[in-house]
């Protein structure tokens, strides 16, 4: 059906935790500007050739993971970048593809309700180093995240050749961000390898797009490529659908959309946030219905460290009790914090207004957890939901009225 794609164009595969979408499209802009044509597959869609394909899994079932990359194949692409999740690698969607380059971001609590344990998870995705990288021609070598601890268990475990990235200057790493400097529109800092010390600016907010970046930059070396050429497409990328995504508007406010779900993620944007908001912080936010349980306090205690305000609301509730989630998020917040500076509002959309209705100028509002999707789930029904176009009519309603 796709004639072997894996043997027809040099495969990217990134997984991890979080960051896997992000750097699907990192790879994607760096490989096209080094003259390679490069197809990507991942949470949002399938994107090769000018042709953009809404995708229902981050990993498709094998028949259409194979499909889509030798339709990638026979358009011409030379390349492409695809999200592998712990599902996708547990439940065999990946089986028989050879990887030119893995690519290893983070591993925090998320999907144990399926895994069971941090162990388990881990061991799903160590298995796409030591399973989906053959030791052949076609193989360049693996780049994981030394700034985290299953990144070093998979970096002394893979029997090829490996680069470890780090921001952190007290672990080993053959990768380094040196001199960052972060805001709200963009990042600037010299990434140190085996190239020499390259100077690196992207739109991307925060040190996690940073740390990315790393990554691809590594496996552009990895791959022959010229890393400076790497450099410059990814200087060129101006955002990401649904990761940081900022929603412009006329009242002075910071408004930021991002996909951000489990409590490292929140973490991540949170700090990127909290650097250079010179306002208040405001976060509007929920848990995924019939999903891991034990992340929603943890969820809640990351609001509290870095939101000076919080509205509590549902996700994607599915066949839960959207009231139900939200107590568990509050759980994890001090009976202080819920006291002043916390809303529970169930319906999304009027917590949304809320938090944005509180808003002065100079604040920031993120509006967390389901980033580009275009819809919520509530039992089992699926209705049309944008956190971004809810945000621009809010928005220009309170520019309106304040006319």
């Amino acid at each position: 059906m796709s004639r072997e794609p894996g043997t027809r164009m040099q495969v990217v595969g990134v997984t991890g935790t979080n960051g896997k979408t992000s750097i699907t499209y990192l790879v994607q802009a760096a490989l096209e500007a080094c003259g390679v044509p490069t197809g990507l597959l991942g949470t949002l869609e399938a994107s090769f050739g000018g042709r953009s394909v809404v995708m229902k899994h981050t990993t498709p079932e094998a028949p259409d993971l194979f499909g889509w990359l030798g339709e990638m194949a026979d358009a011409g692409m030379k390349a492409a970048a695809i999200e592998v999740s712990s599902h996708g690698i547990a439940l065999r969607r990946c089986e028989g593809l050879d990887l030119a380059v893995g690519i290893f971001t983070n591993l925090s609590p998320e999907h144990l309700d399926y895994h069971g344990s941090m162990e388990n998870y881990g061991a799903e995705k160590l298995r796409m180093f030591t399973q989906m990288l053959p030791e052949s021609r076609r193989m360049a070598g693996a780049v994981v995240n030394a700034d985290d601890p299953w990144g070093q268990r998979i970096a002394a475990q893979v029997p090829y050749r490996c680069l470890r990235y780090a921001l952190d200057a007290g672990v080993e790493a053959d990768v380094r961000g040196v001199d960052v400097q972060t805001g709200l529109e963009g990042s600037r800092f010299v990434a140190v390898g085996p190239w020499g010390q390259l100077p690196v600016a992207t739109h991307l907010v925060g040190r996690h797009n940073v740390s990315n970046i790393l990554s691809v930059l590594s496996a552009a070396w990895l791959l022959g490529l010229d890393v400076e050429r790497a450099a410059a497409g990814v200087a060129g990328l101006r955002g990401i659908a649904g990761r940081l995504e900022r929603v412009e508007n006329r009242l002075g406010i910071g408004v930021w959309v991002d996909y951000c779900h489990t409590p490292d993620s929140m973490e991540k944007v949170l700090v990127a946030l909290r650097e250079s908001v010179p306002g208040r912080l405001i976060i509007v936010f929920g848990a995924g219905g019939d999903r891991d349980r034990k992340k929603r306090p943890l969820m809640g205690a990351m609001a509290e460290r870095f939101c000076q305000l919080a509205v509590c609301t549902s996700d994607n509730p599915r066949t839960e009790k959207p009231l139900a989630i939200l107590d568990e998020v509050l759980s994890g917040m001090s009976e202080g914090y819920r006291f002043t500076s916390v809303a529970a509002i169930a319906d999304r959309r009027l917590a949304i207004e809320a938090a944005i209705g509180v808003a002065r100028p100079g604040d920031g509002v993120l509006i967390g957890g389901k980033g580009a999707e275009t819809y919520q789930i509530v039992g089992t029904e699926v209705h049309h939901f944008d956190d971004r176009e809810v945000a621009r009519e809010v928005l220009e309603r309170h520019f309106e009225v304040a006319r």
